[in-house]
């Protein structure tokens, strides 16, 4: 195909859909999407694909992800890694500029805890003054883990973006 061809598509929102889970909330929307095209014998073809768009998932207070696929599969993987057991205990995994996780044990149980990260930089004091603020949003065991990754693995296999 030259250049001159292009593809065309149109998204068609079939449902708006929100699961919840123990702590956390999943919006998304199902989509078909209609993609058309010119070969380069100038023969239109039309295609259609039917899948899901993520548009957040949240806690309680914060949202986590809004409409990021970078994000979203950064998350599952630390729920992967986390039910492996991979993660060492109290270290902050970076999911975004406001959300941080770590893995904590209390009474011989392990949890993620998604803690809200805000910065309060003090302009005169310079960067090595900010103040960090941490609060737990949200804490995850195993099976809640493993039921939100169930999941998360069954939206993303059809995933558009």
């Amino acid at each position: 195909m030259n250049n001159k061809n292009k593809f065309q598509k149109q998204d068609t929102i079939l449902s708006f859909r929100k699961e919840e889970f123990d702590s956390f909330v999943l919006e998304y929307a199902e989509v078909m999407r209609l993609i058309s095209y010119k070969d380069d014998n100038q023969k239109d073809h039309i295609t259609t694909q039917h899948g899901y768009i993520i548009l957040s998932l949240a806690c309680s207070i914060k949202t986590i992800i809004k409409n990021d696929f970078m994000t979203l599969s950064k998350f599952v993987a630390v729920l992967q890694s986390f039910l492996k057991g991979l993660i060492p205990s109290k270290e902050e995994i970076y999911l975004t500029e406001g959300v941080h996780i770590r893995r904590r044990e209390y009474n011989k149980q392990q949890y993620l805890e998604i803690l809200s990260i805000q910065y309060d930089f003090d302009p005169i004091e310079g960067p090595e003054k900010t103040k960090v603020e941490k609060e737990v949003i949200a804490t995850v065991d195993k099976i809640e883990a493993q039921h939100l990754l169930i999941y998360l693995n069954k939206i993303i296999s059809k995933i558009l973006l």
